[in-house]
């Protein structure tokens, strides 16, 4: 078996272009941990990289069997048309993967890792909202970001938002996405919620791009004494919280709710490579986090080595983890990109009106 492209040095390379950027302009002003996690590690796991690519995937409106809704957008000509697309691909769609300036697509970025966000808006022509409920994942990116802008096609606002409760209005944005996010959402139906959020916020027609873990049995992990997984807060209180999916959750939680305003596109699980990325993950178990950061280099070829990927739901993969979140688990990523309905229906069944 070949091992698969995911453009894990391009996005390897910018994300170290950009680490280094924002250390001229901003120094430590992130930290002494963050700074040099963003030299050493400008992509912090192997496992990102399918996730950027087929987001990128999506947004150049190349990845689907199905083109979104006619009518929504204005048609591009034969000669202006991108070569990729599929036949009757709006022209935004189009225009966007060019580059061409002129027609800017809005973009919403729900709590996913801002490196995503970094490229889509240096390369793409978009206005994007880089959203997080912590404020401790806005505030230095809105930094880092400051060091790249100048160069970039599109551009960012930076926002503190719940994902459950966002607070922009019915069909604001052309493409809505959450990498790694909804897994993270604490409470009953939090993730659901989510969805269903996203999908009334994204125009009739639009695009939600959402990944999240999976794997063949659902398990809910928590560390006591982390909030958001980024915010630490006495043992007593929030927590580190991260579902690992299984088909049926993934059906309940997602599936069912996104099919209630919109038609599921394309489902790919990505999965680690059999034997081999068992035996990495027990000899890094017990290596310390900074060995693992310094040897974030590594990451790009751990991506080609180990990552694999095949259409639909599948769960006959490689998987060790359980209850208790640590670092060598070993599942796979399910990436689900959606098309809202050209009625324009939410979860809740209200118009994109309002």
């Amino acid at each position: 078996m070949s091992s698969p492209n995911y453009r894990e040095f391009a996005y390897y390379a910018f994300g170290l272009k950009t680490g280094a950027r924002s250390f001229l302009r901003n120094g430590f002003a992130a930290g002494f941990r963050a700074t040099a996690s963003s030299l050493l590690q400008p992509v912090n796991s192997y496992t990102r990289f399918p996730e950027y690519f087929f987001l990128e995937e999506a947004v150049k409106g190349r990845a689907f069997g199905s083109p979104l809704a006619r009518g929504v957008y204005p048609r591009a000509s034969t000669a202006e048309a991108d070569p990729h697309a599929k036949p009757g691909a709006p022209a935004a769609v189009a225009a966007l993967a060019r580059g061409r300036r002129g027609v800017r697509l809005e973009v919403l970025d729900v709590g996913s890792p801002k490196l995503a966000a970094f490229f889509l808006a240096s390369r793409y022509d978009v206005r994007l909202r880089a959203t997080d409920i912590s404020p401790l994942n806005v505030g230095p990116y809105e930094r880092m970001w400051a060091a790249i802008r100048k160069k970039a096609r599109g551009a960012i606002e930076f926002e503190t938002q719940d994902g459950r409760q966002l607070t922009y209005s019915d069909g604001t944005f052309d493409l809505a996405y959450a990498l790694s996010v909804l897994e993270h959402i604490e409470g009953d139906g939090g993730d659901a919620a989510a969805v269903g959020e996203m999908l009334r916020v994204v125009k009739p027609g639009g695009r939600l791009v959402l990944s999240v873990p999976f794997g063949p049995k659902y398990i809910e992990q928590k560390i006591a004494g982390m909030a958001h997984s980024v915010e630490r807060v006495r043992a007593s209180g929030l927590f580190f919280f991260q579902r690992i999916y299984d088909k049926r959750r993934i059906e309940s939680n997602i599936l069912d709710v996104a099919k209630r305003g919109g038609e599921i596109l394309r489902i790919v699980t990505v999965f680690r490579r059999d034997s081999l990325t068992a035996a990495a993950a027990h000899k890094i178990r017990g290596l310390p986090e900074s060995i693992v950061t310094a040897s974030g280099f590594l990451n790009p070829f751990f991506s080609r080595a180990f990552n694999r990927h095949a259409e639909g739901l599948i769960d006959n993969f490689q998987s060790d983890y359980g209850l208790l979140h640590s670092f060598g688990d070993i599942y796979g990523d399910a990436v689900i990109t959606i098309a809202k309905s050209p009625a324009g229906k939410t979860a809740e069944g209200r118009g994109a009106g309002g």
